[in-house]
């Protein structure tokens, strides 16, 4: 039997929804049969899977083949008009059932399904697979959405000489035969089908162990100059005791490898056991500090996706941008705290938050959390407020709740979820509960209403002496009017004995709400140099500085020691500049003033793209 796939549908929500009803823990046994870059544009794929379903109904499995060789249910064959749009429609389904499909898939070059390129340096062949978002049935047939999690069991045929690694480790290698053999790997555990995953080719690969945990990196040969395996492998070995420690539960998967791959369409891919990346990663040349804080990010976010999105994954798409979000947030705690690169919460302020500042003024912002009607309108939903504002929304949202509640809340969440899915309704209650607040409310403001608010210090002083003191908030935006919670620290800056503006005491922290807080904590202090409103960075806002603290900025920008905190000066003076509240030619001169202060690179960018745009 032979039928050509005619073109496929979309997954619609409600289809998946009235799917995941039915169908029930699938157990996937997956034999690839694959090329050393012949012509040839298929690789057969045949998957044996048994499910659980409800007696009696119908339902459908996701296959985007170029044709389809056999299809068979619980012993008896399937009519071919059933397979049509990329699904294989599947009737009087049984309590346990039992499916075949033999197919030829076809290999990809747009970095989606079965990617196969060869390398222009020698003529070598290398595959490697990409499930996310809707791409897994462009392998292997299977139930591809979130929340049907399974196992999978994979057996790879492929040349003799290359190397096969997949989510699990190998059970058996063949000997070659007719310059062929077949990698057997053990069963997964219970993971989504957007991250089965294998990789193929003539790779190199490098080894270590951590505790216990097998490690891997893989690069072509081409690139084997340019793979720092040191750098790579103490990154994964200090992320790896971070979260451990940070979540309270263990690396869930049984090894932890990475592949750099060419014609991949994103920067890496959390798939448990063999993260994908890449390898625009490797650097070709002398890395610059920047360079190598991003490497860091990078590995760290993926990392923390083996919790978060693998171990506790998504029920459905309208949360990736909680999935992105999370590991983002994360990236940036344990860069801080676990390596070398000491620029996590540096970066994230001046870059990721600061253009979701901008786009949250555009008329083209909308609210944190979408809705995703099908898989087709999955890409459409990633801009700079799903996952940029997204993850600066979680960090204030772990400052409202405490760190140590936060901390709390996600360790029931993955106690009491793992290896299955949830919504964000469920990190929300867990975390609810842990710091006996209320997050209905929050959430909404946060996540249901587009915009940003302005933070305002309003001080009067008598005799140098703060006499009153309040947080004045408004809209950036008139026509979002939407005022929110926010926890913050208010920081107070003086010059030192050399000249430098430091932080004089410990922040005041607070909760402010509505359009004015009054501080009385900070009532009768003296009046320093100058105030932060949001120091630490600790939510999501615009701020503006009062008239004593802009006019120590014009003075002494560049002696603010504390380098978020100049960077967050830097950003108030930027979206004054933008508001028309300061001149262009008075925002360069503070750039320029700032020349000759030692800056963070990835900041001093920054100011010299700010500047040109202002000039």
């Amino acid at each position: 039997m032979s039928r050509a796939v005619v073109a496929e549908r979309p997954l619609k929500q409600t289809e998946a929804v009235a799917r995941a009803a039915i169908i029930r823990d699938p157990k996937y046994t997956i034999h690839l049969s694959l090329d050393n870059g012949e012509q040839k544009p298929t690789f057969a794929s045949t998957t044996d899977v048994e499910f659980d379903a409800t007696p009696g109904t119908s339902s459908f499995i996701d296959v985007a083949a170029a044709s389809v060789e056999a299809m068979e249910l619980n012993g008896q064959p399937i009519d071919p008009a059933a397979f049509t749009h990329g699904r294989i429609r599947l009737d009087n389904l049984q309590a346990h059932n039992r499916l075949t499909v033999k197919a030829q898939m076809l290999y990809r070059g747009d970095g989606m399904g079965m990617e196969r390129n060869i390398d222009p340096a020698d003529g070598r062949t290398y595959l490697f697979t990409q499930g996310e978002a809707y791409e897994a049935h462009r392998y292997f047939a299977n139930f591809d959405q979130p929340d049907i999690k399974g196992t999978y069991t994979f057996s790879v045929e492929a040349p003799e000489e290359w190397t096969v690694v997949s989510n699990s480790v190998v059970d058996h290698v063949t000997p070659p035969s007719n310059g062929r053999r077949t990698w057997d790997f053990r069963e997964t555990e219970r993971m989504q089908s957007y991250v089965a995953t294998v990789v193929a080719g003539p790779y190199h690969a490098v080894t270590d162990t951590h505790h216990g945990i097998p490690l891997g990196l893989y690069v072509r040969q081409s690139m084997v100059p340019y793979l720092d395996a040191k750098g790579a492998f103490e990154i994964i070995k200090q992320g790896l005791d971070f979260y451990e420690s940070y979540f309270g539960i263990p690396y869930p998967f049984p090894k932890w490898e990475e592949a750099f791959v060419t014609g991949f369409t994103f920067g890496a891919m959390e798939n448990p056991g063999i993260v994908t990346y890449s390898d625009d990663v490797l650097f070709r040349g002398n890395p610059t500090p920047a360079q190598l804080s991003h490497r860091a990010m990078i590995h760290l976010h993926e990392m923390a996706h083996m919790w978060f999105g693998d171990l506790v994954t998504m029920k459905w798409w309208n949360d990736i941008w909680l999935n992105e979000s999370f590991a983002t947030y994360m990236a940036m705690l344990a860069q801080d705290a676990a390596t070398r690169y000491k620029t996590g919460a540096l970066d994230f302020a001046n870059g990721a938050q600061a253009s979701a500042t901008k786009a949250d003024q555009m008329s083209t912002t909308h609210a944190v959390e979408g809705t995703i009607p099908n898989t087709g309108a999955i890409w459409a939903n990633f801009d700079r407020i799903t996952y940029e504002k997204g993850a600066a929304v979680l960090k204030q949202l772990a400052a409202y709740v405490g760190e140590d509640a936060f901390k709390r809340g996600l360790k029931t969440y993955f106690d009491d979820l793992k290896w299955g899915n949830a919504t964000l309704d469920d990190l929300l209650r867990n975390l609810s509960a842990a710091s006996n607040k209320d997050l209905k409310t929050w959430s909404k403001v946060w996540l249901e209403q587009p915009g940003i608010n302005v933070l305002t210090p309003s001080v009067t002083t008598a005799d140098g002496i703060i006499t009153s003191f309040s947080i004045e908030q408004t809209a950036a935006v008139a026509s979002l009017p939407t005022l929110r919670p926010h926890h913050l620290a208010v920081g107070l800056y003086d010059y030192d004995a050399k000249g430098d503006l430091v932080r004089r005491e410990e922040p005041v922290e607070l909760e402010i709400d509505g359009a004015s807080t009054a501080v009385p904590a900070l009532v009768g202090k003296r009046m320093p140099a100058l105030i932060i409103v949001n120091d630490g960075n600790l939510t999501f806002a615009k701020t503006e500085m009062d008239p004593v603290s802009m006019a120590t900025l014009r003075r002494s920008i560049g002696r603010i020691t504390d380098p978020l905190a100049r960077s967050l000066a830097n950003s108030a003076v930027w979206n004054m500049t933008r508001d028309g509240q300061m001149t262009a030619t008075d925002y360069v001169g503070l750039v320029l003033q700032q020349a000759a202060a030692p800056t963070d690179p990835t900041v001093l960018e920054e100011l010299v793209g700010r500047a040109t745009g202002a000039m």
